[in-house]
């Protein structure tokens, strides 16, 4: 309470009436753990913790228990959509291989390797070299030329 006042002051108000005259302070005190409180005459400023509202914790634990929700929906969503994925993965793994087989089929005949890697490298194959070193670069084609079926 403020001097001449019979009202109590809360929140913001309170902290401000606080850190402009401070508030007493109780008798001083030495604690089992070594602290000491300094007694009533002790003219430092004491600012009292401010509490937030019942309105204001309220309205934080709706947002949280929204949030909360979001993101155990969002969890839910994600699993769901990968189990998903990997039900289709097989499939376009076959597709992948059929392709690569196909573009590797396509240029089979180039007598240079290293040319016939580099065209098939621009439709997607990609080649891992484990012992060896990769081959040099070969300069690919401008445009690369997409593969005719063949004919009956």
């Amino acid at each position: 309470r403020l001097a001449g006042t019979r009202q109590s002051l809360r929140g913001e108000a309170a902290r401000a009436a606080a850190e402009a005259g401070g508030v007493p302070r109780y008798g001083a005190a030495t604690y089992g753990s070594g602290v000491r409180y300094a007694s009533a005459a002790d003219t430092t400023a004491h600012v009292p913790m401010a509490l937030p509202s019942a309105a204001e914790v309220g309205a934080l634990l709706t947002e949280f228990v929204t949030r909360h929700n979001e993101v155990q929906q969002a969890e839910v969503t994600t699993d769901r959509e990968q189990e998903e994925l990997r039900a289709l993965y097989a499939a376009a793994q076959a597709l992948a291989v059929d392709i690569c087989d196909t573009v590797e089929f396509y240029y089979r005949k180039d007598p240079d390797a290293a040319s016939r890697r580099a065209k098939c490298e621009e439709w997607g194959v990609v080649y891992v070299y484990e012992d060896a070193p990769p081959p040099p670069p070969v300069t690919p084609p401008v445009t690369p030329t997409p593969p005719t079926p063949p004919t009956p």
